[in-house]
């Protein structure tokens, strides 16, 4: 069963702010632009990067269907000799606090502007206007879109340098899916399509890399991407019969001017499977687990029935036909054999396979008491 997740990431389109009667695009366009679209509000009125930014390169290495390290990568040029190393530069604008955030040049950790700092920057530019409105600056802070990241760059022999942004980030469900028990007893495995939204550079090549957790498999759904014109994307060999099944690669070119304030956010859905060769083995054990608890829930409860009414079946005594064949112990020791030899691995990964582990389990358990049963009234 595939479950729809996304990664919140830094580029959520989500917008959902309500404004106040006198703030309007003509009249106070700062504040208009800083409630509505604050991504494009930093591009245009904040010190940022860029204009240096060469390229960029993602890579999102999933330690468990859940859970990713992901890493920006940017290879930056500072061609201005006026560039002040002294001032806060606007690098993105994460929509919840990030887990475990690292910013680097060159290996060197980089000083990252307070809440304070990023406050008073933002009020001096908006103090123009803050006059026109009737609600404070604060309120206005406080419904603003994210959470500002600005760094220091440090002044280095070099002027081409390499800046590095690592965070944790986890996936969340989109929407809860009914009728969710029956249809996970029917198909165990809790495989993961993952929907990621990216926004890339404008007018350079971006590069996005995943991958999988170990022992799991990735893929793009070509179908699901939503892009604009101007996003012209190379899927490498991604999908291909000669590709690693863990890897994804893709390139990104934006043909976007670098002025416009336009949001091409490109939305890519991936999914995380169980290798096809590991999903039949699992599956085949898990349905030959059901079928044998059928026939003794069937052949445990014809002979219960017995002692009170007349045969469900025509048969006399069903049980004796399961227990007079030598095989049917040895077929049901052999699917606990096949359950033992996946356990250890079954229980190191605890989010695909978790409802399988579970069902499998109390599947197996039911069986050995029917079977007990079964014996002692055979």
């Amino acid at each position: 069963m595939i479950n729809e997740y996304y990664l919140p990431g830094l580029n959520d389109k989500s917008q959902n702010v309500s404004l106040q009667n006198d703030i309007t695009n003509k009249d106070t366009p700062k504040i208009y632009l800083f409630l509505t679209n604050t991504d494009a509000f930093y591009d245009k009125y904040c010190r940022n990067l860029d204009n240096f930014k060469l390229r960029e390169k993602r890579f999102l290495d999933f330690e468990t269907p859940n859970r990713a390290l992901i890493t920006h990568e940017y290879d930056i040029e500072i061609s201005d000799d006026d560039f002040n190393y002294q001032d806060y530069y606007y690098l993105f604008n994460p929509r919840a606090r990030l887990s475990w955030l690292k910013i680097s040049q060159e290996g060197k950790r980089l000083s990252v502007a307070g809440e304070k700092t990023v406050k008073s920057y933002i009020k001096e530019i908006l103090q123009s206007e803050l006059l026109q409105v009737s609600i404070s600056f604060d309120e206005i802070w406080k419904n603003k879109i994210g959470l500002p990241c600005f760094i220091k760059l440090e002044k280095g022999q070099y002027k081409n340098f390499l800046l590095t942004a690592s965070y944790y980030d986890s996936i969340k469900e989109n929407k809860p899916l009914k009728c969710f028990f029956l249809k996970s007893i029917f198909s165990p495995l809790m495989e993961r399509k993952i929907k990621y939204d990216y926004l890339p550079l404008k007018g350079k090549s971006s590069w996005l890399y995943i991958k999988a957790p170990n022992n799991f498999n990735i893929s793009i759904d070509k179908k699901n991407i939503e892009a604009q014109d101007v996003n012209i994307i190379d899927y490498a060999n991604s999908g291909n019969i000669d590709a690693d099944p863990g890897k994804l690669s893709l390139t990104i070119l934006n043909k976007e001017s670098s002025i416009s304030l336009e949001r091409n956010v490109v939305s890519l859905n991936f999914c995380i499977t169980v290798p096809p060769p590991l999903k039949v083995w699992f599956l085949s054990i898990y349905d030959i687990a059901i079928a044998i608890l059928i026939m003794l829930c069937i052949t445990v409860g014809n002979e219960i029935w017995l002692y009170f009414w007349t045969p469900i079946f025509n048969i006399e005594r069903p049980v004796m036909l399961l227990f007079e064949n030598k095989n049917f112990g040895s077929i049901i020791m052999g699917v606990v054999a096949a359950v033992i030899t996946t356990r250890s691995w079954l229980i190191s990964e605890e989010t695909i396979t978790r409802y399988y582990s579970i069902y499998l389990t109390r599947i197996i358990a039911f069986i050995l008491i029917l079977y007990v049963i079964a014996m002692l009234l055979q």
